[in-house]
């Protein structure tokens, strides 16, 4: 039996145990509700790239861009450069701005592009992208469409999948 003058002692050990369990509820309740929201902004930023990617500008802007013929880099720069070209690597370098800095998922990324967009594209405008560094003194120009350009040949790659654009066959190859 518990003697009267240790009866505050164990009272107080018990409230503490109680605010102890309690504050731990409510800060597992909060990481849940945090990790929600967090899941749901990151949705959000996807369906925004989504909604841009599914979009008919989108893919006219693509179909420009991949279409391009030339031969060499002053006929591209001389003939053939739109602002189309600008907007869309742009536009993947911003994706791979996002997937670098982990606020876009790559199995998600993969999943919207397949391996048909930037691997493809980089490939066909690597030479003209190092060119506009070169001419422009700025390594990094278009380095996070470079860096996604390889994360989805990676993945593509780890999935046993075709990796190289062949543009003379018009497909992927290994």
């Amino acid at each position: 039996m518990i003697q009267i003058e240790y009866l505050p002692i164990v009272l107080t050990g018990i409230g503490i145990m109680a605010s102890i369990l309690y504050y731990a509820s409510v800060l597992r309740n909060a990481n849940k509700t945090q990790k929600m929201q967090l899941d749901t902004r990151q949705a959000q930023l996807f369906m925004q790239i989504y909604s841009v990617f599914a979009s008919d500008e989108f893919f006219e802007r693509a179909g420009i861009v991949v279409r391009t013929e030339f031969t060499d880099l002053d006929d591209f720069w001389e003939n053939h450069y739109t602002s189309q070209h600008w907007t869309h690597w742009t536009w993947l370098n911003g994706l791979g701005i996002l997937l670098k800095n982990g606020l876009v998922d790559l199995e998600m990324v993969y999943d919207m592009l397949g391996g048909f967009g930037p691997p493809r594209v980089w490939s066909k405008y690597r030479d003209v992208i190092l060119d506009l560094r070169d001419r422009h003194q700025l390594p990094d120009m278009f380095s996070s469409f470079e860096y996604l350009a390889g994360e989805i040949t990676r993945v593509m790659e780890e999935r046993g999948m075709p990796s190289k654009w062949s543009w003379e066959n018009d497909r992927f190859e290994m």
